[in-house]
Formats: C-alpha cells, structure tokens, sequence
C-alpha cells in the first residue's frame, strides 16, 4: 500500500496567525528556527546532551513511536538510556515549512530521515543506506529573544527492514500520533 502523508492543511497554508501577530516571520526568526532544528538534529548524532538542554523548554515533550516522553529532564535521560537506537545514525530534517503562531510560538513541520551508517558492531558493510523517513512536527516558543523547541513529535515513518525486522513494529511507526494513542487504548 502506497504511505500517504497526513498534514493539517492549516500548516500549509499561509497565514496560521489569526490575530495576525505572526503573518510574517522574520527573516532572523526564520534563520533562528532553521539553526535550532539543525542543532538538535547534531545533539542527539553527537549525543550532546549538555548543549540539547539548553535548547529546549523545561517543559518539552518527545511523542515518538517509542513513547511520549515529558519534561526536559526526563527525554535526556531518555536519549542517554537509549543510546543503542540512535547510534550509527544519522538525522536530517529536510522541506521545513515555518509558520507563526503569535509572536512567540511557531510550528515546523519537515521530513525526518534517518541514515544508518553501521551496524551495532560497527561494521559499514552495505551502509550507509537510509533506514526511515517520517514527518517531524515541531513546535518552538520563543524565550527572552531565544527561540527554544518545546515539542516534537515524529509519526507516519517509514521503516526499513534493515531497521526493524518485526512488520508489526515497523505498522506501528507508520501511524499518526493520534492513531498511536488510539491503537494503544485499544
């Protein structure tokens, strides 16, 4: 069955703001948003836990297929006790769409795609190869001029084989993260 992406069409479309406030981002804003999800991207690659906090609200919440993680604290203890998922690996969030909430807050949405670049063994035999690609929702809140992500939430992936040998799983990712949550309270 060919995957079809789900997207809010209020993110597509131009302006999100309803006050008006955010119709138009700035272009240091939109540079700021852009280097932040950059950055993010290269913390948890180089498993820079030190500067990730720094980059993210008290407050940020991780909804993935593998849980939905609350609280700064507890997605870099997450990422630090999960090491093993992430490493040989790479990410990289491509056709970013930046759109203004209000003032303070704003959305992006991209594609996430995750390269492997070894096996656990650290053998490059057959790598790297692109192991999934799924849809990133992001969403950042500007604190004291500093734009900051306070959730991100990565749905609808595609998972290799390679990846994930067990189908059931690799179903489970490809869904929303409205359909994980109705899929779990079954």
């Amino acid at each position: 069955m060919k995957q079809r992406i789900e997207i809010n069409s209020h993110v597509l479309a131009r302006p999100l703001s309803k006050t008006g406030e955010a119709d138009i981002l700035s272009a240091q804003d939109r540079l700021d948003m852009l280097d932040l999800i950059y950055t993010v991207g290269w913390c948890i690659d180089a498993q820079d836990y030190d500067t990730l906090q720094t980059i993210v609200t008290d407050d940020f919440t991780l909804d993935h297929a593998f849980g939905v993680v609350k609280g700064r604290s507890q997605v870099i203890e997450f990422f630090k006790s999960n090491a093993n998922i992430f490493d040989g690996h790479r990410q990289q969030n491509m056709n970013m769409l930046l759109r203004g909430v209000d003032l303070s807050s704003s959305i992006i949405v991209s594609h996430l795609l995750v390269t492997r670049l070894c096996d656990a063994q650290g053998n490059t035999g057959g790598f790297p190869a692109i192991v999934c690609q799924g849809v990133c929702t992001d969403d950042l809140r500007k604190e004291k001029d500093l734009w900051k992500l306070q959730k991100r939430t990565v749905d609808q992936m595609s998972v290799s084989e390679i990846f994930m040998p067990d189908a059931a799983k690799r179903n489970f990712f490809g869904l929303t993260a409205k359909g994980r949550k109705e899929f779990q309270a079954r």
